[in-house]
């Protein structure tokens, strides 16, 4: 379990086809409550900003889950090259359904 307790919805089309940076942004503006967040996009963005966070390049294939931990106090600390602690990467077509 990832541990959600809400569903809070932010749709943001500017995500789509942008930067790692740009990513990076958006979650800066995330209210400090919210302690777990999912994000779902699109590569290769995502992709290179797990690499960037996980320090090694990986495909990432559609439908992945990278989870990271962020030795942060507050979403507006959070910077690109933050050292993201990597805690794992699950793939569709290793999962037992």
């Amino acid at each position: 379990s990832l541990g959600f307790s809400s569903t809070t919805i932010d749709r943001r089309r500017s995500l789509y086809l942008t930067t790692p940076r740009e990513y990076v942004e958006v979650l800066r503006t995330l209210p400090d409550e919210s302690s777990r967040v999912l994000v779902v996009g699109h590569n290769p963005t995502l992709e290179e900003l797990i690499a960037r966070w996980r320090d090694e390049e990986e495909a990432i294939p559609t439908a992945a889950i990278a989870l990271f931990e962020l030795p942060i106090d507050s979403w507006s600390d959070l910077q690109l090259d933050t050292p993201a602690q990597f805690r794992e990467l699950w793939k569709p077509k290793e999962l037992d359904y």
